[in-house]
Parts: C-alpha cells; structure tokens; sequence
C-alpha cells in the first residue's frame, strides 16, 4: 500500500513538473502575454490528461470554465512554440534520460471530417490504418522504459511538427488538379492564417530537425528510434550518422 502510495504521488510530481513545463518558464515567468491567456493553457492542459473525450465542450465542463474563452485560447493565442520547446528540453527529467533512453520519431494521424483544418489531406492516417483525410504530424518524445513493467515507462515531449502537404503549401502549380483548385487552398491557407514563410518540408527534413534540436540540447539518450518509413531513406540514415547518433 506505501509503495502505490508513493508511485502515486511521484507520478502526480511527474505531471505536475510536465504542465509546468508548458505553461511557465524557469524563472517562474509565463509564457504568453497575458496572465490569463497562460491560465487558460494550464486548465486545457490539465482538462486532455482527464479522463474523457478531448473536446472543447468536456474540458471546459471538467474544469469549470467557459467554453467560448477555451475555444478562443485554442484557436487565436499567439504562442513562442520554439521557445516552449527549448525549456522542454531544457527541464527534461533526469530520471527520463541516460543510456536506456530513446529518442522516439514518429508520425501521428489525426482523423478529420471536413477539409479546413491546416494540411488536412486525404493521406495514410496511422490511427485508421489507411490512407484517410486526416492531419499528420512528426512527433519527437524521448523515452525511457519502465524497471518492472512497460506501464512504468517514462516518456517526456521535445518537439513536434504539423506536415503540410505540397497543396497548402502553395509553392508548386503542378500539384494542383486546376486553377480553381489552387484558389481553394489558397483561401484555406488565408483562412488558417498560415505565415507567407511557411513552406513544404517532408516528413524526413521535420524529422531530421527535431533530432538536431535533440543533440544541441545535450539531451543524454542512447539512440534515435524511428520505423521503416523513415528507416529506408538513406539520406535521413547519413544524417544521423553525420550527428553521431546511433539508430534502429
């Protein structure tokens, strides 16, 4: 019972730390420019760790707030998202990191229905397991397993990256079916208020970037995990080897 007791109130630290480290800097400071734009994000991000649906409406039943200043905190707050990176990786947990660490890369499908959300496309979508209109993102999560079972492992975020395909990105008059077709996207992009500098990058370029982010912050690990689909591009093996990270 003292045991559960303990690994109980370790893992509440645990989460604790891990909100902290999207919501304040170390000095204590926070993130975004006003006070309660910050207070927002620590109710969201603790509401998606409950139990539940991860919508808007439950999160902001669970944690008692309005749901219209939820979705507004969601959908227009400006964010340092590099910067809210770095000090992840600046406060990755010492007990997270050493030689059984791997730095994880993966590729993450978010089914969706309609076709405004930014770089929604009809592609492979991992969590239906076939090509569907979905949003994809390259995720980076450093991970360490667990002494006595895998429920016990510890992972911790140090980056991710939402792909856009070639037709939001607007760049290439060849993907595009007609000129009518790459108004449409060109309003979308307009739309979501994609930056003008916001370019294509495929999912090996995101990959390679996060993993250089990884080794500048110094992070100990003991190899770069990743699957096949990343695996077999030579170009993307080369980089990691020019890093000095071992693979698999």
């Amino acid at each position: 019972m003292k045991e559960t007791k303990r690994a109980q109130a370790e893992g509440l630290q645990f989460l604790s730390n891990y909100c902290s480290a999207f919501t304040t800097r170390l000095d204590g400071s926070s993130w975004p420019k006003y006070d309660r734009t910050w207070q927002n994000a620590a109710r969201y991000f603790r509401g998606l760790l409950r139990p539940g649906s991860p919508t808007a409406t439950d999160i902001a039943d669970k944690m008692q707030v309005d749901q219209e200043r939820l979705e507004r905190f969601v959908r227009e707050s400006p964010w340092e998202h590099e910067n809210v990176e770095k000090e992840l990786r600046e406060r990755v947990p010492e007990a997270i990191q050493g030689p059984q660490a791997a730095v994880i890369i993966d590729g993450m499908g978010i089914p969706k229905s309609g076709e405004d959300s930014v770089g929604v496309a009809r592609q492979w979508c991992g969590a239906t397991g076939k090509v569907d209109n979905c949003q994809v993102t390259v995720n980076c999560t450093l991970a360490r397993p667990g002494e006595r079972q895998n429920a016990d492992q510890l992972t911790w975020p140090l980056g991710m990256r939402l792909y856009l395909p070639k037709k939001w990105a607007g760049a290439d008059d060849a993907e595009y079916e007609d000129q009518q077709q790459r108004e449409r996207f060109a309003q979308r992009r307009e739309d979501a208020n994609i930056p003008d500098d916001i370019e294509h990058r495929t999912k090996l370029e995101i990959a390679a970037g996060l993993v250089e982010h990884v080794v500048s912050a110094d992070i100990e690990h003991g190899c770069v995990v990743a699957d096949q689909n990343y695996g077999k591009s030579r170009s993307f093996r080369q980089k990691l080897r020019g890093l000095d990270e071992p693979y698999i």
